[in-house]
């Protein structure tokens, strides 16, 4: 679950810089793209189905709407 909370928190910063590149008149064309080291978090954000302890946290429309991308990359070859 905490992992989850830390992709919420991540696609919250995300949008925050987002609106502040386009706040400045800075180029911020394209969909945001963030990459994960746990498929099970990719899994439940993809999955429309509303978890109960996930429920108030608002990552699925998001993915599902296309904004965010989200990649997997192996904890190996994570530099983060």
């Amino acid at each position: 679950m905490r992992a989850y909370v830390a992709l919420a928190n991540a696609i919250q910063e995300a949008k925050f810089l987002r609106r502040l590149c386009m706040d400045m008149r800075v180029s911020a064309a394209g969909k945001l793209l963030i990459m994960i080291d746990n498929q099970g978090v990719m899994n439940l954000s993809r999955n429309p189905v509303h978890h109960q302890r996930s429920k108030h946290i608002d990552i699925k429309s998001e993915v599902q709407e296309s904004r965010i991308n989200l990649e997997y990359v192996p904890s190996e070859e994570n530099v983060s």
